[in-house]
């Protein structure tokens, strides 16, 4: 591009500049020989990460995980494996993320990096994370393609777990509770229940008798500048159910003049 507009570029070690007679063919064959020389480093890389995994050894190195140092190529708790304890017990309590991001700070926990809040992302890594049993898996994700620098989907690889590695932080039971919500929560996302703390209590509630979908909230603007709330079967708003949309305050209503009432069967 410099070079398109009259601008030359020298290279002092290799005594050359783009603006030399045959300097692409140049550049083009160093630029050929690093790309083989990355691929290479890159497939000698692969090649230990592979027989140490055979051996049950894997350090952490820049990838620490909070809770645990790396002693003597052990994995060893530290004063955070409390926070990690605090954050399972809280989930599996039935609070949500933000609940628990909220707990936290007001304990003064630290991110890994020494950040004084957590985001949802971090909190459901270390949810997901079955390191804090004492079990250890080598090889999670794929290996990086050395020219995208992004784990490489099309190359197969083989995770291997070691069995009671090191010292837990999290008990089998508490583990298990944890992950069976975790499941639980991501059934209700792919039917498109998604519950949000906070915010309206009906999310994740109103379900639809004739397709079985949850409804969303939508707000529609009266001619008169006012905003009214209602309730609509996801299934409608894709075109696969004929269910009608319920008032907000119609569903109010009903809950507050019955001490029990199916909102399916009302909303039907």
């Amino acid at each position: 591009m410099l070079k398109g507009i009259g601008i030359e570029v020298r290279f002092e070690k290799e005594g050359i500049s783009t603006f030399d007679s045959g300097s692409d063919l140049l550049f083009s064959t160093m630029a050929a020989v690093a790309q083989e020389e990355s691929r290479s480093i890159s497939e000698n890389v692969k090649w230990a990460y592979k027989r140490k995994a055979e051996q049950g050894i894997r350090h952490l190195g820049s990838n620490r995980i909070l809770g645990y140092d790396e002693i003597d190529g052990k994995l060893m708790p530290n004063e955070s494996a409390s926070t990690v304890h605090l954050i399972f017990e809280k989930y599996a309590a039935g609070d949500a993320i933000s609940q628990i991001i909220m707990a936290l700070a007001s304990i003064g926990a630290h991110t890994l990096r020494g950040h004084d809040s957590f985001s949802y992302g971090q909190i459901m890594a270390i949810l997901k994370n079955n390191t804090y049993t004492g079990d250890r898996t080598l090889q999670k994700t794929p290996h990086t393609n050395y020219l995208t620098k992004k784990p490489d989907l099309q190359e197969p690889y083989q995770s291997k777990t070691i069995q009671n590695d090191h010292t837990a932080i999290i008990e089998r039971p508490l583990w298990d509770a944890v992950q069976e919500r975790l499941e639980s929560e991501e059934q209700k996302r792919a039917v498109g229940i998604r519950t949000r703390s906070g915010t309206n209590a009906f999310y994740g509630r109103v379900i639809c008798s004739v397709c079985g979908l949850p409804f969303r909230r939508v707000t529609y603007k009266e001619r008169n500048g006012s905003l009214r709330r209602f309730w609509k079967c996801t299934g409608r708003i894709k075109g696969i159910c004929s269910n009608r949309t319920i008032a907000e305050e119609d569903i109010t209503r009903a809950l507050t003049e019955q001490d029990m009432i199916s909102v399916s069967a009302f909303a039907g």
